[in-house]
């Protein structure tokens, strides 16, 4: 009904934490500013995905090397970031399996998940061919 004020609120947020921020500490300081902004503020965590390490991109993962050769020899740049979205990924990662989630899509505007997503014919084939370097080096690891 409106001009009533309602008996309670409630606001939900979408927060991804930064892998190298403890999870604990992070909700300490909002539990912190509920109870500094007067209280009677109710958190709950409705949806909260488990804490997993990244993987790790450097001479630890026997993996790494053959992938970046792979993308070397092709003469493929490649930007390295953490996805602030959730992918499969992160089910393969707890349980323990290194993942790296990679799409070779240069030249393409950032439209996923997006109306009209799409990709040019020849940055798919590309892509194809990148893959297929890519399972050929880490293949036999």
């Amino acid at each position: 009904q409106s001009n009533v004020v309602p008996p309670e609120l409630m606001i939900c947020f979408d927060i991804r934490v930064a892998p190298d921020i403890p999870v604990e500490e992070f909700e300490a300081k909002l539990e912190r500013w509920c109870e500094e902004s007067g209280g009677g503020i109710r958190l709950d965590y409705g949806d909260k995905d488990p804490v997993v390490a990244p993987t790790k991109l450097d001479d630890s993962n026997p993996f790494w090397e053959p992938f970046r050769a792979a993308l070397d020899a092709m003469d493929v740049k490649v930007k390295i970031q953490t996805m602030p979205g959730n992918t499969d990924i992160l089910f393969v990662r707890a349980l323990g399996i290194p993942a790296v989630g990679f799409s070779p899509m240069n030249n393409t505007p950032v439209l996923l998940h997006d109306h009209d997503e799409y990709l040019q014919a020849d940055v798919f084939l590309r892509g194809i061919e990148i893959y297929r370097k890519v399972i050929e080096g880490i293949a036999n690891v």
